[in-house]
């Protein structure tokens, strides 16, 4: 009798666990925080340098002269911290330096709200509203560079827009007050579309590794 053929058994493709698949997309979020984060860091002392030249004799010097120095420091932290994660294994450790990152950019986001809320106090009001459009121009450019981990957009976010926007509505006249209010749309616009610019990194990357 001809004995009968058994068809063969593959086994089936052994894919990563869904733990490790997430942590593996994690560390490239980390990953490309980073590297979006490369051209902040000129890009930050040049706006500082020309908000210094705009208010120079409307600030007094010492305090202007401070701040600017607080954002070089800040700014001089940050990027030895980029050039520590580019040498480093960074994706055994990606939480710590995600951490890291957010701290940083809430420490710089503060010094844009400092500037915005307290140091600006004395001056002309078109003053103040400048420079409050410049720090919604840095905010809306952080929704590219800072949305891979939404904890660094939305820390640096609140840190640079909230005192502003206090301190406008504190001044209670219409003008303070209607930019107050446009402020608010503002940040509200950039709150929500700060998960979906998330996703958007998220599925690229996690595209990535479900296609290699």
């Amino acid at each position: 009798m001809a004995r009968s053929k058994q068809p063969l058994e593959l086994a089936p493709a052994t894919s990563p666990a869904p733990d490790e698949t997430a942590a593996a997309v994690f560390a490239e979020q980390v990953r490309l925080l980073y590297g979006l984060s490369r051209p902040a860091y000129g890009g930050t002392l040049a706006v500082a340098l020309i908000v210094v030249a705009g208010l120079w004799g409307e600030v007094a010097t010492s305090i202007l002269g401070s701040w600017f120095a607080l954002v070089a420091a800040a700014t001089a932290a940050r990027f030895v911290l980029y050039r520590q994660y580019g040498t480093a294994e960074p994706a055994r450790d990606a939480r710590s330096w995600s951490t890291r990152f957010v701290l940083g950019a809430v420490a710089m986001g503060s010094l844009w709200g400092v500037l915005g809320s307290l140091l600006l106090a004395t001056t002309d009001w078109y003053y103040q509203l400048l420079i409050a459009f410049v720090i919604a121009g840095l905010v809306a450019s952080a929704l590219v560079v800072l949305t891979p981990v939404k904890r660094a957009f939305i820390g640096f976010t609140l840190a640079a827009l909230l005192p502003v926007i206090m301190a406008m509505y504190a001044h209670g006249d219409s003008i303070h007050v209607f930019t107050a209010a446009i402020l608010t749309a503002f940040l509200a616009v950039m709150m929500a579309a700060c998960p979906i610019m998330h996703q958007t990194h998220v599925a690229s990357l996690r595209t990535r590794f479900e296609n290699a």
